[in-house]
């Protein structure tokens, strides 16, 4: 889980979700509450996220995927 409260870019290496083959990874709107899925990502490497446009903050949760 990562708290941003700007517009930025930043990495995450995948690789600490290797219980699994894939993460699950989504935003959520603090102010509304609402989710928005980035969808499933192959649990190696590193991956570089941006804060979705037009939001004041956000909350990145990238979580093992099941099945």
């Amino acid at each position: 889980m990562v708290y941003l409260a700007s517009k930025v870019s930043f990495p995450i290496n995948l690789e600490k979700t290797r219980t699994a083959d894939t993460a699950k990874a989504f935003w959520i709107d603090p102010r509304s509450g609402n989710a928005v899925s980035i969808g499933r990502l192959p649990s190696t490497g590193v991956k570089t996220f941006s804060t979705p446009d037009g939001w004041e903050d956000a909350l990145l949760i990238v979580e093992v995927a099941g099945g």
